[in-house]
């Protein structure tokens, strides 16, 4: 059987040969012919299929051709994991390869810079880079770096140089390009530390990589608190984030439009949205900055089978602040309680990415559900800022911690003061406190890269010194009232006519006292 397929190789190689010598290629002297005499098969095959035969047989071209050898051709399918023919089958998709290979005037070796020098092809907007160290020219493309084997071979007016490599317009795989592109060092030495280096290197990937620079990662973690080294010490965590940079489709930069459209990533269930923005493309994640596409649309493999955006800042796929994260998990009421409390210092806490804390986040239907079981209205309850920050301060514990390091019957302080007591049963966390207790309905929310840990609860926790005596006089109505009445401020108004109907205290039902 391996003798059979030989020899079907062989008659195909010579019905090859004998094709050429009835094609354009006979030309004399011209750069096609000059690659059949240097039994160049694949690179003829290939020119052929690309549709540029008639173009490289003319022999009044006065240019300069890099010929890749069958072996270098050989090598390419390779790493791209396909075969000749699968190559060949391309076609005229095969054409802007060849036209890389090509500069506009004859350059013979010695004429070569010894400092790397750029030198532009014929394949528009791309260059290659051309230098000569000692008796060696190097040729480096975007891709590939190669060095000419066989130089100076004339084709009338032409220059035609051997070259060891085929000579890419695009990466050959996606780590590749983190490989070969010097600001992306950081980013490849994370893939590398999150052992995604195989996945990435896949040549049949079909995907968009949105790529931080080197500058992009210090941008991004420093202001976090955060390291690059920190992440590396963590492989899981890191390899979520990388994923979440990954886009499972291609999408050019053409594909962004006006109105931002959300794209789901190799990080399950998160999604980033991608909108066009003055001309450039952002790109949204779920927390931290906003990133903009510094450079767009590096190819990577013929077609490309995929698009690398270089950006910059890190795409993070949780939120960055305890506010952020109650924001996103439509906590509102929480968030207008907060901002009514004027407690400044709590409420920096919760917009600083370095807080360690541990939150207990009642829903919104918690708070809306105490306050009419109070009958109480939210600017009786926002107005009272002693007990409102009482009750918040309860809520948070200092440090983070997961539910799975928490204990049935374990005794947790607040930043308040207040003790809570752990309960848990079939898997079930609740915090009890004196007069309230809540079930933890979303748990391990990470906040930073668990800087800060957000456990969403079902109640509101009241803390034993949340005590104020009953009011002497029912409270004005919301409009109108006697000419002497205090009116609220505009902030606490403001806040009331948000949240609606929020919570502070807690009461048997009918009963219309404070605690």
């Amino acid at each position: 059987m391996a003798m059979r397929r030989s020899a079907v190789a062989s008659f195909a190689l010579v019905a090859g040969l004998l094709l050429l010598a009835s094609s354009p290629f006979a030309s004399s002297q011209s750069i096609a012919s000059v690659a059949v005499a240097n039994n160049l098969t694949l690179l003829v095959q290939g020119v052929q299929a690309s549709g540029q035969a008639t173009f490289l047989s003319n022999a009044s071209l006065t240019i300069t051709a890099f010929a890749p050898t069958d072996a270098a051709f050989q090598q390419l399918v390779t790493d791209l994991g396909i075969t000749a023919a699968d190559l060949l089958a391309l076609g005229t998709s095969l054409a802007p390869i060849f036209s890389y290979h090509l500069l506009p005037t004859p350059v013979r070796a010695a004429d070569v810079p010894t400092t790397a020098t750029p030198v532009v092809t014929l394949l528009a907007g791309s260059n290659l880079t051309v230098v000569r160290n000692g008796g060696t020219v190097t040729v480096s493309s975007v891709g590939s770096d190669a060095n000419v084997t066989v130089a100076d071979v004339a084709a009338t007016g032409s220059v035609v140089h051997v070259v060891n490599a085929v000579l890419l317009p695009f990466f050959k795989n996606i780590a590749s390009a983190a490989i070969r592109t010097p600001s992306l060092s950081t980013l490849l030495a994370a893939v590398q530390a999150a052992n995604l280096t195989s996945t990435l290197a896949n040549p049949a990937l079909n995907v968009t990589l949105f790529a931080p620079t080197n500058d992009a990662f210090t941008r991004t973690l420093a202001p976090l608190g955060l390291t690059v080294d920190a992440l590396v010490a963590r492989p899981a965590l890191l390899a979520d984030i990388l994923r979440y940079h990954v886009v499972p489709q291609q999408i050019p930069a053409s594909a962004a439009t006006a109105t931002a459209a959300a794209f789901p990533t190799l990080l399950t269930g998160k999604n980033v949205s991608v909108v066009a923005v003055n001309g450039g493309v952002q790109v949204t994640p779920i927390g931290g900055s906003a990133a903009t596409v510094t450079a767009a649309n590096l190819a990577v493999g013929v077609g490309p089978r995929s698009y690398i955006h270089l950006i910059d800042h890190v795409l993070l796929p949780f939120p960055t602040t305890i506010a952020t994260a109650a924001s996103q998990a439509g906590l509102s009421i929480l968030l207008a309680a907060v901002q009514a409390s004027n407690d400044t210092s709590l409420l920096a806490a919760l917009n600083n990415a370095t807080f360690p804390a541990t939150v207990l986040a009642p829903t919104n239907a918690a708070f809306t559900s105490l306050l009419t079981s109070l009958g109480l209205t939210s600017a009786q309850l926002l107005a009272d800022q002693a007990n409102l920050n009482r009750i918040l301060r309860a809520h948070i514990i200092s440090g983070a911690v997961k539910s799975s390091a928490l204990t049935d019957g374990q005794t947790v302080t607040t930043l308040g003061g207040a003790p809570l007591t752990v309960r848990i049963s079939g898997g079930t966390v609740r915090f009890v406190a004196a007069k309230s207790n809540a079930t933890v309905v979303a748990a391990d929310v990470s906040v930073n890269a668990d800087t800060s840990i957000v456990h969403v609860i079902d109640a509101v926790l009241i803390p034993a010194d949340a005590l104020n005596p009953a009011p002497s006089s029912p409270p004005p109505p919301p409009s109108g009232g006697s000419a002497g009445a205090a009116k609220p401020s505009a902030a606490v108004t403001a806040v009331a006519a948000l949240v609606a109907g929020a919570w502070l205290y807690m009461a048997p039902a009918g009963r219309r006292s404070w605690f």
